[in-house]
């Protein structure tokens, strides 16, 4: 597997203790940097007219929706427009971060949606799949940068803070195809009726 894949000809170092040594042309960055970063709500659930049990109705993520999968994440509550109008909306193609509890845990949406306060979304200006990839790798990272003894906390100073790769725009797509293909190959794998023998 190691030889199927060129070595990049020279590296440089990223000064970035996470990252280590990253190719030359590279460029890292504080994630603030590349983002819009919105931190979500709950509507008062003394209200119930705000939750909706309707999945054509406003999706609403929470912690236990993100599932670090290539596949898009769904929301497991929903709220009707008069908890909507409360909200903040994340825009498709966004990147959710659970920012209380457990820390780093991410999901990946492409359509409008509003979180809970434990997540803070990551609205990207450029390859949002590729940075999704790249906080997914920086989960310990994300981890580390969290205060709190009992319930760990990243509030959204400390995670825009947080350095990220920054390949060349093409290279971000590259990069995103390739990795989307390679976790679609492996879902496939899981997926896939056991051969007879093999139960």
């Amino acid at each position: 597997m190691a030889g199927r894949y060129k070595a990049y000809p020279e590296y440089k170092d990223s000064e970035v203790g996470w990252l280590g040594a990253i190719p030359s042309l590279w460029r890292v960055t504080a994630l603030k940097r590349l983002c819009c970063l919105r931190t979500g709500l709950t509507p008062p659930t003394s209200n119930q007219s705000h939750y909706s049990d309707e999945e054509t109705d406003f999706p609403w993520f929470r912690p236990e929706d993100l599932t670090e999968e290539l596949k898009d994440s769904r929301a497991s509550k929903y709220l009707t427009e008069a908890g909507w109008s409360m909200m903040r909306p994340v825009p498709s193609d966004s990147v959710l971060i659970c920012c209380i509890g457990t820390i780093g845990k991410a999901g990946y949406v492409s359509c409008e949606a509003v979180t809970n306060q434990q997540i803070t979304a990551a609205t990207f200006r450029e390859n949002s799949r590729y940075y999704f990839y790249v906080v997914l790798a920086a989960r310990s990272e994300l981890n580390e940068s969290a205060t709190g003894n009992v319930l760990k906390i990243l509030n959204s100073e400390r995670l825009g803070g947080v350095y990220f790769p920054i390949p060349p725009l093409p290279e971000q797509k590259q990069i995103a195809r390739f990795l989307d293909h390679e976790t679609g190959k492996i879902d496939v794998r899981d997926w896939e009726p056991a051969e007879k023998g093999e139960e």
